[in-house]
Protein backbone atom coordinates (compact mmCIF):
# COMPACT_ATOMS: atom_id res chain seq x y z
CA UNK A 1 0.00 0.00 0.00
CA UNK A 2 1.42 3.45 -1.27
CA UNK A 3 -0.05 6.95 -0.31
CA UNK A 4 -1.53 8.32 -3.30
CA UNK A 5 0.10 11.49 -2.84
CA UNK A 6 4.26 11.71 -2.43
CA UNK A 7 4.29 7.28 -3.53
CA UNK A 8 5.43 6.58 -0.14
CA UNK A 9 5.45 2.91 1.76
CA UNK A 10 2.65 3.00 4.15
CA UNK A 11 1.44 -0.68 6.41
CA UNK A 12 -1.93 -1.70 5.85
CA UNK A 13 -4.62 -0.06 8.20
CA UNK A 14 -2.65 3.13 7.81
CA UNK A 15 -5.52 6.27 7.41
CA UNK A 16 -2.75 9.50 7.55
CA UNK A 17 0.61 9.06 5.45
CA UNK A 18 3.73 9.54 7.85
CA UNK A 19 5.86 11.07 5.00
CA UNK A 20 3.43 14.23 3.62
CA UNK A 21 0.64 13.72 6.08
CA UNK A 22 -1.87 13.32 3.33
CA UNK A 23 -5.12 10.97 3.83
CA UNK A 24 -4.21 7.75 2.53
CA UNK A 25 -6.90 6.55 0.35
CA UNK A 26 -8.24 3.27 -0.06
CA UNK A 27 -9.84 1.45 -2.88
CA UNK A 28 -11.81 -1.31 -0.62
CA UNK A 29 -13.99 1.22 0.73
CA UNK A 30 -17.18 2.21 -0.71
CA UNK A 31 -17.79 5.07 -2.98
CA UNK A 32 -18.69 7.55 -0.33
CA UNK A 33 -15.63 6.58 1.36
CA UNK A 34 -13.63 6.97 -1.83
CA UNK A 35 -14.95 10.63 -2.30
CA UNK A 36 -14.58 11.52 1.37
CA UNK A 37 -10.76 10.64 0.77
CA UNK A 38 -10.54 12.42 -2.51
CA UNK A 39 -11.45 15.91 -0.81
CA UNK A 40 -9.39 15.24 2.15
CA UNK A 41 -6.19 14.80 -0.01
CA UNK A 42 -7.72 18.10 -1.69
CA UNK A 43 -7.82 19.76 1.15
CA UNK A 44 -4.68 18.89 2.18
CA UNK A 45 -2.66 19.87 -0.95
CA UNK A 46 -4.72 22.94 -0.40
CA UNK A 47 -3.41 23.79 2.75
CA UNK A 48 0.50 22.71 1.86
CA UNK A 49 0.06 25.63 -1.36
CA UNK A 50 -0.91 28.18 1.47
CA UNK A 51 -4.69 28.17 -0.46
CA UNK A 52 -6.62 28.12 3.65
CA UNK A 53 -9.94 29.38 2.22
CA UNK A 54 -10.21 26.87 -0.23
CA UNK A 55 -8.59 23.86 1.70
CA UNK A 56 -11.87 25.10 4.58
CA UNK A 57 -14.14 24.93 2.01
CA UNK A 58 -13.24 21.44 0.85
CA UNK A 59 -13.10 20.34 4.77
CA UNK A 60 -16.61 21.75 4.82
CA UNK A 61 -17.79 19.85 1.85
CA UNK A 62 -16.22 16.49 3.66
CA UNK A 63 -17.91 17.10 7.15
CA UNK A 64 -21.52 17.30 5.23
CA UNK A 65 -21.18 13.82 3.80
CA UNK A 66 -19.55 12.79 7.19
CA UNK A 67 -19.77 15.04 10.14
CA UNK A 68 -17.90 12.43 12.62
CA UNK A 69 -14.88 12.32 10.60
CA UNK A 70 -12.32 12.77 12.98
CA UNK A 71 -9.34 13.56 9.99
CA UNK A 72 -11.57 16.81 9.12
CA UNK A 73 -11.41 18.07 11.97
CA UNK A 74 -7.82 17.40 12.69
CA UNK A 75 -6.98 19.13 9.06
CA UNK A 76 -9.39 22.04 10.25
CA UNK A 77 -7.22 22.65 13.15
CA UNK A 78 -4.25 22.92 11.57
CA UNK A 79 -5.20 25.31 9.00
CA UNK A 80 -6.51 27.83 11.53
CA UNK A 81 -3.20 27.05 13.40
CA UNK A 82 -1.46 28.06 9.93
CA UNK A 83 -3.19 31.55 10.31
CA UNK A 84 -2.27 31.89 14.08
CA UNK A 85 -6.35 31.60 14.88
CA UNK A 86 -5.22 29.21 18.16
CA UNK A 87 -8.96 29.89 19.47
CA UNK A 88 -10.64 28.83 16.38
CA UNK A 89 -8.03 25.60 16.25
CA UNK A 90 -8.52 24.54 20.02
CA UNK A 91 -12.33 23.45 19.27
CA UNK A 92 -11.33 22.11 16.22
CA UNK A 93 -8.67 19.51 17.64
CA UNK A 94 -11.29 18.77 20.53
CA UNK A 95 -13.87 17.61 18.10
CA UNK A 96 -11.21 16.05 16.54
CA UNK A 97 -9.52 14.03 19.84
CA UNK A 98 -13.21 13.27 21.46
CA UNK A 99 -13.94 11.60 17.84
CA UNK A 100 -10.86 9.68 17.83
CA UNK A 101 -9.61 9.04 21.15
CA UNK A 102 -6.69 7.13 20.10
CA UNK A 103 -4.66 9.65 17.59
CA UNK A 104 -1.62 10.65 20.16
CA UNK A 105 -1.00 13.28 16.80
CA UNK A 106 -4.20 14.97 17.33
CA UNK A 107 -3.58 15.04 21.71
CA UNK A 108 -0.34 16.76 21.20
CA UNK A 109 -1.39 19.43 18.70
CA UNK A 110 -4.39 19.87 21.07
CA UNK A 111 -2.23 20.42 24.01
CA UNK A 112 0.16 22.91 21.76
CA UNK A 113 -2.96 24.58 21.01
CA UNK A 114 -4.14 25.06 24.88
CA UNK A 115 -0.72 26.50 25.87
CA UNK A 116 -0.54 29.07 23.33
CA UNK A 117 -4.09 30.31 23.66
CA UNK A 118 -3.65 30.17 27.77
CA UNK A 119 -0.47 32.14 27.33
CA UNK A 120 -1.90 34.78 24.89
CA UNK A 121 -4.72 35.34 27.39
CA UNK A 122 -2.63 36.12 30.42
CA UNK A 123 0.09 38.61 28.15
CA UNK A 124 -3.15 39.76 27.14
CA UNK A 125 -4.52 40.75 30.86
CA UNK A 126 -1.32 42.32 31.65
CA UNK A 127 0.06 43.71 28.54
CA UNK A 128 3.57 45.50 29.34
CA UNK A 129 6.40 45.86 27.79
CA UNK A 130 8.62 43.06 27.43
CA UNK A 131 11.23 43.86 30.28
CA UNK A 132 14.03 42.51 28.48
CA UNK A 133 16.03 45.65 28.83
CA UNK A 134 16.46 47.66 32.12
CA UNK A 135 15.06 50.80 29.83
CA UNK A 136 11.22 48.56 29.28
CA UNK A 137 11.74 47.28 33.06
CA UNK A 138 11.76 51.08 34.15
CA UNK A 139 9.01 52.00 31.59
CA UNK A 140 6.49 48.95 33.17
CA UNK A 141 7.60 50.08 37.10
CA UNK A 142 6.56 53.99 36.30
CA UNK A 143 3.20 53.36 34.12
CA UNK A 144 2.40 51.01 37.37
CA UNK A 145 3.14 53.63 39.54
CA UNK A 146 1.26 56.24 37.51
CA UNK A 147 -1.94 53.96 37.54
CA UNK A 148 -2.09 53.74 41.33
CA UNK A 149 -1.83 57.91 41.49
CA UNK A 150 -4.04 57.80 39.05
CA UNK A 151 -6.60 55.81 41.37
CA UNK A 152 -5.64 57.46 44.46
CA UNK A 153 -6.80 60.78 43.10
CA UNK A 154 -9.83 62.56 44.82
CA UNK A 155 -11.77 65.17 43.60
CA UNK A 156 -10.03 67.15 46.25
CA UNK A 157 -7.06 67.12 44.43
CA UNK A 158 -8.46 67.85 41.03
CA UNK A 159 -10.01 70.69 42.22
CA UNK A 160 -6.77 71.93 43.92
CA UNK A 161 -4.88 71.07 40.86
CA UNK A 162 -7.09 73.09 38.57
CA UNK A 163 -7.13 76.39 41.41
CA UNK A 164 -3.33 76.21 40.77
CA UNK A 165 -3.65 76.83 37.01
CA UNK A 166 -6.19 79.09 37.42
CA UNK A 167 -3.50 80.97 39.95
CA UNK A 168 -0.85 80.52 37.39
CA UNK A 169 -2.67 81.78 34.15
CA UNK A 170 -3.67 85.06 36.31
CA UNK A 171 -0.18 85.74 37.32
CA UNK A 172 0.89 85.30 33.52
CA UNK A 173 -1.48 88.24 31.81
CA UNK A 174 -1.05 90.29 34.68
CA UNK A 175 3.01 90.17 34.27
CA UNK A 176 2.10 90.99 30.48
CA UNK A 177 -0.29 93.31 30.76
CA UNK A 178 2.21 95.74 32.72
CA UNK A 179 4.92 94.62 30.32
CA UNK A 180 3.39 96.49 27.54
CA UNK A 181 2.40 99.02 29.64
CA UNK A 182 5.83 100.53 30.47
CA UNK A 183 6.66 103.82 28.86
CA UNK A 184 8.69 103.94 25.76
CA UNK A 185 11.26 105.92 24.90
CA UNK A 186 10.28 108.39 22.14
CA UNK A 187 12.07 107.91 18.78
CA UNK A 188 14.13 111.18 17.84
CA UNK A 189 12.47 113.88 15.53
CA UNK A 190 13.16 113.58 12.07
CA UNK A 191 15.00 117.00 12.22
CA UNK A 192 17.65 116.14 14.94
CA UNK A 193 21.01 114.49 14.61
CA UNK A 194 22.31 112.24 17.40
CA UNK A 195 25.61 112.73 18.11
CA UNK A 196 27.77 110.76 20.82
CA UNK A 197 31.16 112.27 22.48
CA UNK A 198 34.06 109.73 22.26
CA UNK A 199 34.89 110.49 25.45
CA UNK A 200 34.94 106.38 27.70
CA UNK A 201 33.92 108.00 31.04
CA UNK A 202 30.85 109.31 29.29
CA UNK A 203 29.88 106.61 27.19
CA UNK A 204 30.11 104.32 30.66
CA UNK A 205 28.09 106.59 32.74
CA UNK A 206 24.70 105.16 33.04
CA UNK A 207 22.77 108.61 33.80
CA UNK A 208 24.71 110.12 30.24
CA UNK A 209 22.00 111.80 28.03
CA UNK A 210 22.57 111.87 24.62
CA UNK A 211 22.88 115.32 23.16
CA UNK A 212 21.02 115.99 20.33
CA UNK A 213 22.43 118.62 17.97
CA UNK A 214 20.59 120.74 15.11
CA UNK A 215 21.95 120.20 11.65
CA UNK A 216 23.63 123.42 10.29
CA UNK A 217 21.52 125.07 7.27
CA UNK A 218 24.65 124.58 4.90
CA UNK A 219 26.01 120.89 4.23
CA UNK A 220 29.40 121.93 4.35
CA UNK A 221 30.62 121.60 7.73
CA UNK A 222 33.87 121.96 8.96
CA UNK A 223 35.16 119.23 11.00
CA UNK A 224 35.80 119.75 14.44
CA UNK A 225 34.05 123.05 14.94
CA UNK A 226 30.74 121.99 16.76
CA UNK A 227 32.15 121.10 20.56
CA UNK A 228 31.05 117.43 21.70
CA UNK A 229 30.91 116.16 18.58
CA UNK A 230 33.76 113.93 16.68
CA UNK A 231 32.96 114.00 13.34
CA UNK A 232 30.07 114.35 11.11
CA UNK A 233 29.17 112.90 7.12
CA UNK A 234 29.44 115.46 4.96
CA UNK A 235 26.76 114.77 2.10
CA UNK A 236 26.92 117.54 -0.82
CA UNK A 237 23.63 119.03 -1.52
CA UNK A 238 21.88 118.07 -4.59
CA UNK A 239 22.82 121.30 -6.61
CA UNK A 240 26.75 120.49 -5.55
CA UNK A 241 26.64 116.95 -7.03
CA UNK A 242 28.41 115.64 -10.04
CA UNK A 243 26.39 114.69 -12.97
CA UNK A 244 25.60 110.80 -13.59
CA UNK A 245 25.40 109.58 -17.09
CA UNK A 246 22.95 106.72 -17.36
CA UNK A 247 24.65 103.86 -19.28
CA UNK A 248 21.81 101.53 -18.88
CA UNK A 249 20.48 100.69 -22.72
CA UNK A 250 17.43 99.20 -23.25
CA UNK A 251 16.81 95.76 -23.75
CA UNK A 252 15.31 95.34 -27.30
CA UNK A 253 17.69 97.76 -28.44
CA UNK A 254 20.97 96.70 -30.13
CA UNK A 255 24.57 98.37 -29.85
CA UNK A 256 23.90 101.62 -32.32
CA UNK A 257 25.94 105.08 -32.78
CA UNK A 258 24.53 107.89 -30.39
CA UNK A 259 23.68 110.74 -32.25
CA UNK A 260 25.10 114.55 -30.23
CA UNK A 261 21.72 114.84 -28.79
CA UNK A 262 21.97 111.46 -26.84
CA UNK A 263 25.76 111.89 -26.12
CA UNK A 264 24.47 115.01 -24.09
CA UNK A 265 24.95 114.18 -19.74
CA UNK A 266 21.40 114.23 -18.55
CA UNK A 267 21.07 115.99 -14.78
CA UNK A 268 21.29 113.45 -12.03
CA UNK A 269 18.64 111.64 -10.74
CA UNK A 270 18.09 110.12 -7.04
CA UNK A 271 18.58 106.38 -7.29
CA UNK A 272 15.27 104.38 -7.48
CA UNK A 273 14.48 102.04 -4.74
CA UNK A 274 15.43 99.10 -5.53
CA UNK A 275 12.50 96.31 -5.63
CA UNK A 276 14.37 93.78 -3.00
CA UNK A 277 15.68 95.46 -0.02
CA UNK A 278 17.95 93.57 2.62
CA UNK A 279 20.03 93.35 5.58
CA UNK A 280 23.45 92.62 5.59
CA UNK A 281 23.21 89.25 6.97
CA UNK A 282 21.06 88.64 4.49
CA UNK A 283 22.79 89.69 1.53
CA UNK A 284 26.37 87.66 3.34
CA UNK A 285 23.74 84.36 3.53
CA UNK A 286 22.66 84.64 -0.11
CA UNK A 287 26.11 85.81 -1.49
CA UNK A 288 27.34 82.04 0.16
CA UNK A 289 24.24 80.25 -1.17
CA UNK A 290 24.60 81.67 -4.63
CA UNK A 291 28.48 81.39 -4.63
CA UNK A 292 28.17 77.43 -3.70
CA UNK A 293 24.58 77.23 -6.47
CA UNK A 294 27.18 79.04 -9.24
CA UNK A 295 30.45 76.99 -8.51
CA UNK A 296 27.59 73.47 -9.08
CA UNK A 297 26.29 75.31 -12.40
CA UNK A 298 30.13 75.83 -13.66
CA UNK A 299 31.32 72.30 -12.80
CA UNK A 300 28.55 71.20 -14.75
CA UNK A 301 28.68 73.32 -18.07
CA UNK A 302 30.52 72.71 -21.38
CA UNK A 303 34.15 74.73 -19.97
CA UNK A 304 34.25 72.51 -16.12
CA UNK A 305 37.75 73.77 -15.78
CA UNK A 306 36.16 77.70 -14.90
CA UNK A 307 36.19 78.93 -11.84
CA UNK A 308 34.15 81.08 -9.54
CA UNK A 309 36.12 83.57 -7.65
CA UNK A 310 33.72 85.38 -5.37
CA UNK A 311 30.26 86.80 -4.94
CA UNK A 312 29.08 89.73 -3.42
CA UNK A 313 25.72 91.23 -3.25
CA UNK A 314 25.10 95.07 -2.07
CA UNK A 315 22.27 95.22 0.11
CA UNK A 316 20.92 99.01 -0.76
CA UNK A 317 20.41 97.86 -4.60
CA UNK A 318 20.20 93.98 -4.40
CA UNK A 319 22.93 93.67 -7.36
CA UNK A 320 25.20 91.00 -7.33
CA UNK A 321 28.56 91.07 -8.33
CA UNK A 322 30.02 87.77 -9.68
CA UNK A 323 33.45 87.43 -10.07
CA UNK A 324 34.83 84.58 -12.53
CA UNK A 325 38.00 83.20 -14.03
CA UNK A 326 38.13 80.85 -17.47
CA UNK A 327 41.01 78.46 -18.19
CA UNK A 328 43.43 79.11 -21.35
CA UNK A 329 41.93 79.56 -24.69
CA UNK A 330 44.11 79.66 -27.97
CA UNK A 331 42.66 82.59 -29.74
CA UNK A 332 41.16 85.87 -29.16
CA UNK A 333 37.56 85.04 -30.15
CA UNK A 334 37.96 81.47 -27.79
CA UNK A 335 38.90 83.89 -25.17
CA UNK A 336 35.94 86.32 -25.96
CA UNK A 337 33.10 83.17 -25.99
CA UNK A 338 34.41 81.73 -22.99
CA UNK A 339 33.25 84.68 -21.24
CA UNK A 340 30.15 85.29 -22.44
CA UNK A 341 29.72 81.24 -21.88
CA UNK A 342 30.44 80.98 -18.42
CA UNK A 343 29.13 84.16 -17.36
CA UNK A 344 25.85 83.72 -18.45
CA UNK A 345 25.87 80.39 -17.49
CA UNK A 346 26.41 82.01 -13.76
CA UNK A 347 23.49 83.95 -14.41
CA UNK A 348 21.32 81.74 -15.58
CA UNK A 349 22.12 79.67 -12.26
CA UNK A 350 21.37 83.04 -9.82
CA UNK A 351 18.22 83.64 -11.75
CA UNK A 352 16.67 79.69 -11.90
CA UNK A 353 17.17 79.88 -7.41
CA UNK A 354 14.68 82.76 -8.03
CA UNK A 355 17.39 84.72 -5.93
CA UNK A 356 15.83 88.55 -4.78
CA UNK A 357 18.60 89.68 -7.14
CA UNK A 358 17.90 93.16 -9.53
CA UNK A 359 20.95 93.04 -11.71
CA UNK A 360 24.42 91.02 -12.00
CA UNK A 361 27.77 92.68 -12.77
CA UNK A 362 29.93 90.33 -14.52
CA UNK A 363 33.71 90.19 -13.92
CA UNK A 364 35.24 88.06 -15.92
CA UNK A 365 38.85 87.06 -15.93
CA UNK A 366 41.04 85.41 -18.82
CA UNK A 367 44.68 84.21 -19.45
CA UNK A 368 45.94 86.75 -22.70
CA UNK A 369 47.31 84.44 -25.75
CA UNK A 370 50.68 84.95 -25.07
CA UNK A 371 49.80 82.62 -22.05
CA UNK A 372 51.41 85.27 -19.03
CA UNK A 373 48.81 85.78 -15.60
CA UNK A 374 45.38 86.19 -16.06
CA UNK A 375 43.43 89.86 -15.74
CA UNK A 376 40.41 91.44 -15.86
CA UNK A 377 39.06 91.22 -19.75
CA UNK A 378 35.12 91.83 -18.90
CA UNK A 379 33.21 94.04 -17.04
CA UNK A 380 29.18 94.16 -17.58
CA UNK A 381 26.00 94.70 -16.27
CA UNK A 382 22.96 91.68 -16.97
CA UNK A 383 19.36 92.28 -16.20
CA UNK A 384 17.75 89.02 -15.32
CA UNK A 385 14.92 90.28 -18.48
CA UNK A 386 18.33 90.25 -20.24
CA UNK A 387 19.75 86.71 -19.61
CA UNK A 388 15.89 85.59 -19.86
CA UNK A 389 16.13 86.99 -23.39
CA UNK A 390 19.85 85.67 -23.99
CA UNK A 391 18.56 82.18 -23.30
CA UNK A 392 17.01 81.84 -27.15
CA UNK A 393 19.96 83.07 -28.93
CA UNK A 394 22.06 80.88 -30.63
CA UNK A 395 25.29 82.78 -31.37
CA UNK A 396 27.81 84.21 -29.66
CA UNK A 397 27.33 87.45 -31.51
CA UNK A 398 23.70 87.53 -30.71
CA UNK A 399 24.50 87.24 -27.06
CA UNK A 400 26.79 90.02 -26.65
CA UNK A 401 23.46 92.78 -27.54
CA UNK A 402 22.30 91.44 -23.82
CA UNK A 403 25.19 92.94 -22.35
CA UNK A 404 24.66 96.77 -20.73
CA UNK A 405 27.69 99.02 -21.33
CA UNK A 406 30.21 96.15 -21.70
CA UNK A 407 33.70 96.86 -20.79
CA UNK A 408 36.16 94.29 -22.62
CA UNK A 409 40.25 94.33 -22.66
CA UNK A 410 42.00 95.46 -25.03
CA UNK A 411 43.44 92.48 -27.02
CA UNK A 412 39.99 90.72 -27.28
CA UNK A 413 37.84 94.07 -27.83
CA UNK A 414 37.36 93.42 -31.56
CA UNK A 415 37.84 89.82 -32.01
CA UNK A 416 35.43 88.28 -34.03
CA UNK A 417 32.38 86.20 -32.27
Amino acid sequence: MECAQCGAALPMGRTVCSACGSPVVRHDLSMADEETHRLLAEANLLRIRGQHDEAIGVCTRVLRIDSTNAIAHSLLGDIYCEQANYREALGWYKLATSLNPNNAADRKKLEDVIDRVFQGASSQEQPAMPSSTPQAGKLVALREKAVKLFQQLQPVHVIGGCVVIFMGLVLLIFNLTSTSQKPSHPKDSPGTRTTVTENPQTQNTANAVTPRVTPPTRDTVELGSTPGASNFVVRPTQEDRPPVQNTITPLSSAPQTRSAADSQVPPFQPPVSAKHSMTLDEANRLSEQLRATLETAIRNSKIPSSRVDKVSIDPRTSTAVIEYSIPQMRTPGEIKQALLYSGFHCVWAATDQRAPINNFTLMGNAYPVSGQAPSRALVSDVTPQQADSARAAREYKDVVQFLTNPQWRPDIESAPL
